[in-house]
């Protein structure tokens, strides 16, 4: 049977699992996050360790977009394909 003071004590844990999980996601300083939560880092610093999250660093955009495979050519409607690269050719002619 689940007290009323564990109910509480599990709807803080998770309020403050989900503002972990925000501030990772977000990219921004602890002290920058805090602020605009509203939230004093200490007691940010404090239930981030109680949650076991200490370890996790920020997640960060590395800056590159995925890129599929280029079209495949279709050199019978083209004709040729050339390439010239350092003063030298390469000639490639559709069937």
């Amino acid at each position: 049977m689940m007290t009323s003071g564990s109910v509480r004590a599990d709807g803080r844990l998770a309020i403050w699992q989900a503002r972990v999980d925000r501030h990772r996601q977000s990219g921004k300083s602890v002290k920058v996050f805090c602020q605009n939560e509203g939230i004093s880092e200490a007691s940010f610093y404090l239930w981030r360790k109680k949650i076991g999250a200490d370890f996790m660093a920020p997640v960060r955009s590395s800056g590159f977009v995925a890129v599929g495979e280029p079209p495949v050519a279709d050199f019978g409607a083209v004709g040729e394909l050339r390439i010239e690269i350092a003063g030298m050719v390469i000639t490639i002619r559709g069937r």
